[in-house]
């Protein structure tokens, strides 16, 4: 009977009522359609924003490909690596917005950036302060005479540099900010030794060894250059009177040369191809015949015999324009030398270095 009872009790009775539905607050299904709404634009916005965009076509600059109000669906920037021969694609410039059709797609390249770190190697103040006191020392050793400055320089292992500086000049060539030192150079007297100038990074000490006041260059300093030029007057007549020979190439074996063919020499030039700069040699070859062989022609650098193969006349080219041409050039010329020419005559020193 118990066991009944309990059976009983287990099973619920048919009779028991199910309780009432709770009513849903007051515009919650409007809550539930705006959230909704809200979710599907944000899904929107996000495949428009990162995958593709729509964009409308004003104007004839797409045609014939597209033409105007046309739209259409671009990718974004980063599907463009997909992007195949035919398709148009969406560029972002600045504030600009460029449409452009893939005409070649390539397989993929690697490029490789490399960035360059570059540690500026500056001399520390005790570097500086030591490099100071070195330049001190050859101050006081250098004094006296250009052979002390000699063995001052040998004694501090470093190699003393000859310049020449002119009247006017307010720089020393090849040497950077050496203003102070050329204004010192200008006031100095031969033998005095200058006091230590900071030129640019570096300490410089000088010491004049020379004042040339002489109109015209001592034989000891152009003794160089006269030689050269007698060497090339020697060499030209013992060559002159090797050759032997009526043709070009007979001249040549004669002195044991070559025959060598140039072109494109013209009047105007002072360099002939393949040979160097020859004024003496263009001047004879555009005097020449056609077909005739030259006499020896003296140049700078050696000695020519030539035969003029073909001669080229512009149309316009004249022997009297040519003749008007040069005069108006040497007209310009002795324009331009014209006034350092009068400076000389009338011994006007060019004080300007000095004191500018």
């Amino acid at each position: 009977m118990e066991q009944e009872d309990k059976n009983l009790q287990a099973q619920p009775s048919e009779t028991q009522e199910k309780p009432d539905k709770q009513p849903l607050p007051k515009g919650y299904e409007a809550y539930l359609s705006l959230f909704d709404l809200v979710r599907m634009l944000a899904v929107i916005t996000l495949v428009f924003v990162f995958f593709f965009r729509l964009n409308g076509v004003s104007g004839s600059s797409m045609y014939p490909t597209l033409v105007d109000k046309d739209y259409l669906v671009l990718e974004s920037n980063f599907l463009y690596r997909n992007a195949r021969q035919g398709d148009i694609v969406k560029i972002a410039s600045g504030d600009a917005i460029q449409l452009m059709q893939v005409y070649r797609a390539d397989k993929p390249s690697k490029h490789v950036q490399v960035a360059t770190i570059t540690y500026p190697v500056e001399a520390s103040a005790a570097t500086r302060r030591d490099v100071h006191n070195q330049a001190g020392s050859f101050m006081v050793n250098a004094k006296g005479s250009a052979a002390a400055f000699a063995d001052a320089a040998s004694t501090a292992a470093v190699t003393p540099r000859v310049a020449a500086i002119a009247q006017g000049d307010r720089t020393i060539r090849g040497l950077e900010d050496s203003r102070e030192v050329a204004r010192w150079a200008y006031g100095a007297k031969e033998g005095d030794l200058s006091a230590i100038f900071n030129v640019g990074k570096d300490y410089v000490i000088a010491t004049l060894t020379e004042i040339d006041d002489n109109e015209y260059a001592p034989l000891n300093k152009v003794s160089a250059q006269i030689r050269s030029q007698l060497l090339r007057d020697k060499k030209y007549d013992y060559i002159v009177k090797s050759l032997s020979g009526s043709t070009l190439a007979e001249q040549a074996a004669s002195l044991g040369s070559e025959v060598e063919d140039f072109s494109d020499v013209t009047f105007g030039s002072f360099y002939v191809n393949g040979v160097g700069m020859e004024p003496r040699l263009v001047g004879a070859i555009a005097s020449a015949e056609k077909g005739a062989l030259s006499a020896p022609v003296k140049g700078l650098s050696g000695v020519y015999v030539f035969e003029v193969g073909d001669v080229k006349t512009d149309d316009k080219q004249t022997a009297e324009g040519e003749k008007v041409r040069a005069q108006a050039m040497a007209e310009g010329m002795a324009q331009q030398f014209a006034i350092p020419a009068i400076q000389q005559m009338a011994k006007i020193q060019d004080l300007r270095g000095k004191y500018f």
